[in-house]
């Protein structure tokens, strides 16, 4: 019983250690309105997802969408503008 116990407190630990790492805080700069993203996610895409900012043609993001996104990282998003 008492195994069972310390590989349960093993897991809990370990899952709560693994879970913490993946958690990243990353700001999002959307043409000059800075906000915080704290999130799990794993790409730039995911990111915007998250915050329900959904892309055109013509728009600039920073980093890539399809790349890894870390910890304290900032995602630019600049809107293309028609110009006339």
């Amino acid at each position: 019983m008492a195994r069972c116990a310390a590989l349960a407190s093993a897991l809990l630990v370990g899952g709560t250690t693994t879970a913490t790492g993946l958690y990243k805080d990353v700001q999002v700069d959307v043409d000059g309105q800075v906000s915080s993203a704290g999130s799990f996610a794993l790409t730039v895409a995911d990111v915007l997802a998250a915050k329900g900012i959904s892309l055109a043609d013509g728009d600039r993001v920073e980093p890539a969408v399809s790349a890894p996104v870390a910890d304290g990282e900032t995602v630019t998003v600049r809107y293309s503008k028609q110009v006339t």
